[in-house]
């Protein structure tokens, strides 16, 4: 992760939103996809954009079903006393993509959108159920365990970026297309792909004993926004 400036007068309460910047790379910090999805490389930007954002603020009184909030207009980031590091991040990652002019800065629907998927896909990458952390750290005893483990993945990926992904813009209720995954991904340099992170993960495998006549052909077609 890029170095942190410690330069403006809000320190104390930037010092907290950047502790929990951390915390959520470390749960991502070895696992098979950090390198090879270049989930380094987003941190890295995340970090940069904390010296973009002008003024951080902890606020309890936000709305019960807000917890945290940028302002593009402001250059702020507000957030609860008890903030999440997936919040956090979330909002540095529309930091981002406002500066990158990817978005107008009215246009709230595709800001959300880029920042849930970032924030979903990472969610999802590791949590606690069937997800692709868990390669990095699950003993395989047969082929079609690997094989298993691989599909059930890429199920919870879909489901919980695409099939689940609802968001909200003031009263509006908006559904996760497969093509604001794709577009998320381009603008923050995100390679969460099925083929691609296949190879990391069987290379991974190799590298702790699994053997190499395990080397299966790669799945394709598990989910509509990771092919």
């Amino acid at each position: 992760m890029a170095p942190f400036a410690r330069n403006d007068l809000n320190l104390n309460t930037k010092s907290t939103a950047f502790r929990l910047l951390l915390e959520e790379e470390a749960r991502h910090r070895g696992t098979m996809y950090y390198l090879p999805a270049r989930v380094d490389h987003l941190f890295d930007q995340l970090s940069a954009a904390m010296n973009w954002v002008t003024t951080y603020k902890i606020d309890p009184s936000l709305p019960k079903d807000v917890a945290a909030r940028y302002g593009p207009w402001t250059g702020s980031i507000t957030f609860r006393p008890n903030g999440v590091p997936l919040d956090i991040m979330h909002e540095l990652v529309r930091a981002v993509t406002d500066r990158q002019d990817w978005h107008v800065v009215t246009n709230a629907v595709d800001m959300e959108s880029s920042a849930y998927s970032v924030q979903w896909i990472l969610g999802q990458a590791n949590n606690t159920g069937h997800s692709l952390a868990l390669f990095s750290t699950k003993q395989f005893d047969t082929i079609a365990s690997v094989s298993l483990l691989w599909k059930a993945a890429w199920a919870n990926m879909e489901s919980g970026v695409i099939t689940n992904g609802t968001y909200y813009v003031g009263p509006l209720t908006y559904k996760m297309r497969p093509g604001d995954v794709s577009d998320a991904q381009q603008h923050v340099g995100l390679r969460f792909f099925e083929g691609y992170l296949w190879v990391s993960a069987m290379e991974d495998l190799f590298r702790r004993g699994v053997p190499r006549s395990w080397e299966l052909q790669q799945a394709t077609g598990l989910s509509r926004c990771f092919e």
